[in-house]
């Protein structure tokens, strides 16, 4: 699905499924939002863009994964990683893992775009779609209520390094 921006605020470009190649800047732009690998490739670069190229080139493989970019004449200004929830308990969902834009592209309509695309593929799906939005990123909460998606539950997350990862 290809979507372009126009107007003064709205920053043009095509959204488009991601290929291998995107890594380098996927890391790129998950850097620059704080995110860093917590695998043995922490604080090099090169190692962290090859796990980058191993993950996504895994989730492009998968039919219930989705990695889209914002596309703007060869530089991507974001990407978007949904997937098809399956809870044991709980109807299936899609559920936005990553969206991501470069800090100095804010407020360009970017992460609408991205979001249209998410939408309408849940909407294929016939499912809802998610989002969990980290408590401190307020923004990004302000921005999700103005996209219509409504708060629906708070939880705590918990996690356990396996010596492995150690």
């Amino acid at each position: 699905m290809t979507l372009c921006g126009v107007g003064n605020n709205v920053e043009s470009g095509v959204v488009r499924t991601a290929i291998p190649t995107d890594a380098e800047a996927i890391t790129r732009l998950s850097q620059g939002l704080g995110y860093t690998q917590k695998d043995n490739a922490a604080g090099n670069v090169d190692a962290q863009q090859t796990a980058t190229v191993e993950r996504l080139i895994r989730l492009l493989d998968a039919t219930d994964q989705q990695v889209w970019v914002f596309d703007a004449g060869g530089e991507l200004r974001g990407w978007l990683h949904a997937f098809i929830g399956l809870r044991l308990a709980s109807p299936p969902f899609v559920e936005i893992g990553g969206l991501v834009v470069e800090s100095s592209y804010h407020r360009r309509g970017i992460a609408t775009q991205l979001l249209a695309v998410v939408r309408y593929w849940a909407d294929q799906q016939g499912l809802p779609l998610r989002v969990r939005c980290h408590s401190q990123r307020q923004a990004a909460q302000q921005f999700y209520r103005a996209q219509g998606l409504q708060a629906i539950k708070q939880q705590t997350v918990f996690e356990s390094m396996t010596e492995s990862v150690l």
